[in-house]
């Protein structure tokens, strides 16, 4: 019963790892020291309230709502950076395929002629130069859409 408590509390901590471990340590340590004084294992549940009363009570107390807040923008800026150097990526390499003007030829002889008279046939193949830079375009307005809505979205809670 003890165990599954904690496993609740752990799922619901929003806190890095080691300040996760140090709560759950407290709170081990508060469910021995109860054994130690006669109390059992629902009653120190019973005090402390359910995982999620335990988490919300420890969030008025600590204020760790701010380390949620904090990874949430941490994240959102890797997106953004994510997007943008995809982006980047995908321009560099429109520009190599258009600087070496690479294309697919495709030869063969038509028809079964005894002489001069074989006709070569070269095509190029699909131009990946346009699916490239299309996808270059659309990533980097993507980056620059989800960079505003960043800005704003903290210009307004400041």
């Amino acid at each position: 019963m003890k165990e599954q408590y904690i496993r609740e509390v752990e799922k619901l901590l929003p806190l890095p790892r080691q300040a996760k471990r140090e709560v759950l340590r407290d709170l081990e340590e508060a469910f021995d020291s109860a054994k130690e004084h006669g109390e059992t294992e629902e009653e120190v549940i019973r005090r402390l309230g359910t995982p999620e009363e335990f988490v919300k009570s420890l969030d008025e107390q600590l204020g760790f709502h701010r380390f949620d807040e904090f990874r949430r923008q941490k994240r959102q800026i890797w997106g953004i950076a994510g997007t943008f150097i995809f982006s980047m990526l995908c321009f560099a390499l429109y520009a190599v395929h258009k600087a070496l003007g690479v294309q697919r030829a495709i030869e063969g002889i038509i028809g079964g002629a005894d002489g001069p008279t074989a006709i070569f046939v070269t095509t190029t193949g699909p131009d990946i130069s346009f699916w490239t830079g299309a996808l270059g375009v659309a990533a980097l307005i993507a980056a620059v859409i989800l960079l505003v809505r960043y800005i704003f979205k903290h210009k307004k809670g400041s």
